[in-house]
């Protein structure tokens, strides 16, 4: 009985992978990980407070137009209500990535 020699599985124009590298690898990995997510969170707090303006700004609308305001009142408060509710919201979230980004320099600081 001949050993059969079995073929490698690896094309000769593939570059050798070095598994010493490991802990840079995972670095690298969790950094570009982190990196999305931070972009992925602050979409969706744009989204959620795009949504919230829309709602107040229908509420609002519909609350005077209830009331018996008439179509321009109504307009009017429901633009200035949901006009409020975005720049409150979207200066919340500036606000909240300033502290971030203060907190962690802060932290890098500490560190020797």
């Amino acid at each position: 009985m001949t050993a059969m020699r079995q073929k490698s599985l690896i094309h000769p124009d593939q570059l050798p992978l070095s598994l010493e590298r490991e802990a840079d690898l995972e670095a690298l990995i969790e950094t570009r990980v982190a990196q999305r997510c931070e972009a992925d969170a602050l979409r969706w707090r744009l989204q959620i407070v795009t949504i919230e303006t829309l709602v107040i700004a229908c509420l609002v609308a519909a609350l005077a137009f209830a009331a018996g305001q008439s179509g321009a009142t109504a307009l009017r408060a429901s633009i200035l209500a949901g006009g409020a509710c975005f720049a409150a919201g979207t200066l919340t979230i500036g606000l909240s990535a300033s502290a971030a980004q203060l907190l962690a320099r802060l932290r890098k600081g500490k560190r020797p």
